[in-house]
């Protein structure tokens, strides 16, 4: 096979193998608010599991009846927060300096 033919047939594989769609404004929209649901499922699920793990690991929390006892306690609190008791994340972190006297900055 020529060189020539060799770059025709490329092409057209290429070409097949690219895939057009054309959605709605609607459909664009459904896919945005899965993608950010789904994307803050599993933000909420690692920032939940990390205080889990150094619960364990560091203050030896091993106990089956504490550890599950805790992550109850951390997912009724975040569900009053998401419920709107807090006007919004700086006052829920405000308040959780003044009880706990924990801070948490955001990185450079």
């Amino acid at each position: 096979m020529s060189k020539r033919a060799e770059l025709r047939r490329q092409a057209r594989t290429e070409v097949k193998r690219t895939k057009t769609y054309n959605l709605t404004a609607e459909q664009i929209a459904m896919e945005k608010a899965r993608n950010v649901a789904l994307g803050t499922d599993q933000a909420i699920i690692l920032l939940l599991s990390i205080p889990l793990k150094v619960m364990h690991d560091k203050y030896g929390w091993k106990s089956r009846k504490r550890l599950p006892e805790f992550c109850e306690a951390i997912s009724d609190e975040y569900q009053r927060f998401v419920d709107g008791h807090y006007k919004d994340i700086f006052e829920y972190a405000e308040f959780v300096e003044q009880v706990t006297g924990g801070k948490f900055v955001k990185g450079e």
